[in-house]
């Protein structure tokens, strides 16, 4: 990759799926420190279910802690 890379497709693959989302994630995140681009979401279809979901999911999740 160099200043003129337009398009780039970043995949993750792994036996967890919950966990290949957090790495996406955290890719497109490093990413979006460098510079200003678009995320385009990808259609996953299951096969066996028939389950559609969009990927990356780039929702913001809410967190609370308790500091001892």
């Amino acid at each position: 990759m160099d200043i003129g890379t337009e398009d780039v497709f970043i995949e993750v693959t792994a036996i967890d799926e919950h966990k290949a989302s957090i790495v996406l994630n955290t890719l497109i995140s490093t990413f979006s420190i460098y510079t200003n681009f678009e995320i385009i979401p990808i259609k996953i279809i299951n096969e066996k279910t028939n389950e559609i979901k969009l990927y990356p999911n780039i929702n913001e999740n809410k967190f609370t802690c308790d500091i001892d």
